[in-house]
This record gives C-alpha cells, structure tokens and sequence, in this order.
C-alpha cells in the first residue's frame, strides 16, 4: 500500500503541475488514461472481477473518456492558437 499510495501522491502533483498550463501539457491527460486508469481496471479485474463489473468500472470508463476530451480540445486550441 505504500507504493500505491506514493504513486498516487505523485501522480497528483504532476496533475496539478499539468493544470497550470493544460494546453502546453495536454499529454499529462494521455498518459493517465491508458497506463494509469487502464492499468488499475485491468489490475482490478484481476483481483476481483465481480466488484469490477460493477458501477466502479463505469466510473473509471468516464474518467478515461473526459481524458481523451480534455486532450482532444486542449489540441483543437493549441492549433487554433499557432495559426493566430
């Protein structure tokens, strides 16, 4: 549990570091939705498929989808500044 705590307590500040500036670090968004979030459901159905089907994996389904948004939009804006 030590591990996993450090690197959520990581992974957070590194969040928080992304949202001073999310266009420039759109990235950040990426990398926690695929190795991050996919690697905890993946873990979880593991350990314990049965409480994985339940309402938490459709709660870790709509954080990896506002990932790939935030990123989509944040690249929309980055493009629509450097033709400005």
């Amino acid at each position: 549990m030590g591990w996993g705590a450090a690197l959520m307590f990581g992974w957070t500040f590194l969040l928080l570091w992304g949202s001073l500036a999310p266009v420039k670090r759109r990235a950040i968004l990426l990398m926690t939705a695929f190795p991050l979030v996919s690697g905890l459901i993946i873990t979880n159905i593991l350990v314990d498929p049965i409480k994985t089907l339940s309402i938490w994996i459709i709660q870790i389904l709509i954080i990896i989808v506002i990932c790939i948004l935030g990123f989509s939009i944040a690249l929309k804006i980055d493009r629509t500044q450097s033709n400005d």
